[in-house]
């Protein structure tokens, strides 16, 4: 083994570097190698008593987990109204979003909830739908759903719009909500928020591991090869 290569093949803390999003408050950014991300932990964590209360704003960390939602490449989608004299046809599509998803994804459910002016619901099916409703029946108050599960958990694509008679055609996005992420609407204690990115590393370094170990199968099976 050549002694100029220290990083194969156990590949130690410097030289693995982070690709991930930047933290401001810890000074973390991407291209750190993982032994200084360590060191910035540290220097980060105050030397202060228990019995100070310090919290850290973790918005930054929304989504850093949102392993099936990257795998959703088309959120857009559209819906529209073709009015008649006394009712309205209201049609969506879908379709090309449900193709792009990843093919380990499963699509559980698709699902349109439209509620109309008299706060009745009726709940269409498919990609690709519609139905007939009355002028008197608008607005119509539609929620858009499609449940996608995977190795990686349970997503959700999400979209609530109000439908009035003059909306034609209206091309539009889900909005996707990933359930394995950290879901943080206000700060948290410091100490915590220190857990949350010590998580993610972890789990950085766990993928990091597999790959390793991959690589010195493969590098086994080469060995025998040239043996």
């Amino acid at each position: 083994m050549n002694s100029k290569e220290p990083c194969f093949p156990t590949f130690e803390g410097r030289c693995v570097s982070y690709g991930g999003r930047t933290f401001p408050f810890l000074k973390i950014e991407r291209g750190d190698s993982i032994d200084n991300i360590l060191e910035k932990i540290v220097e980060s964590i105050p030397e202060t008593s228990e019995s100070v209360s310090q919290t850290a704003d973790l918005s930054i960390l929304e989504g850093i987990t949102s392993i099936c939602a990257n795998k959703i490449k088309n959120k857009s989608f559209s819906y529209g109204i073709d009015t008649s004299r006394n009712t309205g046809n209201f049609s969506y599509n879908f379709e090309k979003t449900i193709e792009s998803i990843s093919s380990d994804l499963n699509v559980i459910r698709t699902e349109v909830e439209v509620i109309n002016n008299s706060f009745n619901s009726n709940t269409l099916k498919g990609s690709v739908g519609g139905a007939t409703f009355p002028i008197s029946d608008f607005p119509l108050r539609v929620t858009f759903k499609i449940d996608v599960a995977g190795e990686c958990g349970l997503v959700q694509l999400r979209r609530e719009v109000v439908v009035t008679l003059d909306k034609n055609e209206v091309s539009t996005e889900f909005e996707v909500k990933d359930f394995g992420d950290n879901v943080i609407d206000e700060p948290i204690e410091f100490k915590r928020s220190l857990e949350i990115l010590a998580e993610t590393l972890k789990s950085i370094d766990s993928k990091f591991n597999i790959k390793i170990a991959i690589l010195e199968e493969e590098n086994k099976r080469l060995r025998k090869l040239i043996e």
